[in-house]
């Protein structure tokens, strides 16, 4: 019955140390949050732009009114080697 009870006790003791590490590390957490929430919406924001502009991009090269894009090379394979006009 003795070594059951302290058996409790220890298990009741890691139980009140995890408890208490937990609120440890949400107190350090608490702190980094507001700054992290700056970086999420900094990073969203150039995220969007780079879609943005990658979207354009895409229409740009697609265009055939595009008068800096290179002609489309037309290859064809003969027998022995690949001719591109």
């Amino acid at each position: 019955m003795l070594h059951r009870r302290q058996d409790d006790i220890r298990l009741l003791k890691l139980e009140v140390a995890e408890a208490h590490r937990r609120v440890l590390v949400t107190g350090k957490l608490r702190g980094i949050i507001p700054g992290l929430d700056l970086d999420m919406a900094s990073l969203q924001k150039q995220l969007l732009e780079t879609r943005r502009s990658a979207d354009q991009l895409a229409l740009q090269l697609e265009s055939p009114d595009n008068k800096t894009r290179s002609p489309p090379c037309l290859c064809f394979i003969t027998t022995f080697f690949i001719v591109c006009i």
